[in-house]
């Protein structure tokens, strides 16, 4: 009970530092896919063969993927731990939205 407390006051403030973030140029992609951001930037940290800084699986005790989803968002932009925040800049929240729901799936490594 108490971990599902802390996990949704930590979706509470992350949806309240996301609203109140400053906006990317409206519709700007920078990356073709979720793939290529993965690769490009995700990977370097999150290596497939475990010896990165960071995992190589997603960490969330939920099986809901929406669940899944927003907290990944979450992660992204504001950091955890050793992971850095992203700024709209460097992910814009398009290809941030497809990468998290195919992290969520399981379907990007």
């Amino acid at each position: 009970m108490r971990i599902e407390h802390k996990f949704l006051k930590f979706l509470s403030i992350a949806a309240v530092l996301s609203m109140t973030s400053t906006q990317a140029v409206a519709g700007e992609r920078y990356w073709e896919n979720a793939q290529e951001a993965y690769t490009k930037v995700c990977a370097y940290c999150h290596k497939s063969d475990g010896k990165g800084v960071g995992p190589n699986t997603i960490n969330i005790k939920t099986s809901d993927i929406q669940s899944r989803v927003l907290t990944i968002k979450a992660i992204v932009r504001n950091g955890l731990d050793a992971m850095p925040a992203f700024r709209k800049t460097e992910i814009d929240d398009d290809t941030l939205q497809d990468l998290a729901t195919a992290l969520a799936k399981g379907e990007l490594k």
